[in-house]
């Protein structure tokens, strides 16, 4: 069963656009690229030879797939409109980024999941001349950000920073659920601890800003 996740992403990649899949995993991602009629070309690359099999099995019956086992980007050498990280960490995305620089500064678009410092990676695009375009939030087990990047300038408050700059804008019903369960989870981490406890002030804080921007 492909998940919502991976859907959501499918949903992002426009059809005319050829992309590569870093981390490609089972191939569901380009399964349903070609379920959904995109018909240019699509790389699968993976760093382990088990997913990237998984992926030839599963996509046998089309054609224009390259499969490439590769860390990050290095061992591809074919420019797609579309590079998609997903299922990864912060650091990891970054550093996959910094190795390929010249060849996400040729996309047309990076569609990124993070599975966590969803802040960091936004602040990081617009400290490295990347800008957001488009973000979406679901849930899944968890909740999972996805994030549309473009080359170019943004200029980031600390708010947009934290909580995503088109996320704010919509303040989805999967966006409101989502701040209001990790408010309550740190009013009963704050309930635990005692008044000197180091760490009561920055979560005070954290909570403070989550109310205040559901609020407004």
């Amino acid at each position: 069963m492909i998940s919502k996740r991976i859907r959501e992403i499918a949903k992002l990649i426009k059809k005319e656009y050829s992309f590569v899949d870093i981390g490609c995993d089972h191939g569901y991602l380009a399964l349903l690229a070609r379920e959904n009629g995109n018909k240019n070309l699509i790389i699968c690359s993976d760093n382990k030879e088990g997913p990237l099999n998984n992926a030839r099995k599963n996509l046998e019956n089309y054609n224009n797939i390259l499969f490439v086992l590769s860390d990050g980007l290095k061992e591809v050498n074919i420019q797609t409109d579309v590079a998609v990280l997903a299922g990864m960490g912060y650091l990891t995305v970054k550093n996959i980024i910094l190795d390929s620089l010249d060849y996400f500064k040729n996309c047309k678009q990076i569609i990124i999941q993070v599975n966590q410092n969803v802040s960091l990676l936004r602040k990081w695009l617009s400290d490295n001349d990347f800008k957001i375009v488009a973000e979406r939030m679901i849930y899944e087990y968890k909740y999972y950000e996805i994030l549309v990047i473009e080359n170019g300038k943004m200029k980031l408050n600390e708010e947009q920073i934290m909580f995503g700059p088109y996320l704010l804008k919509e303040k989805s019903e999967t966006f409101i659920d989502c701040y209001k369960k990790q408010i309550n989870k740190l009013n009963k981490i704050l309930n635990d601890l005692n008044n000197e406890h180091p760490d009561r002030l920055k979560i005070e804080k954290k909570v403070l800003k989550m109310k205040k921007m559901l609020e407004d």
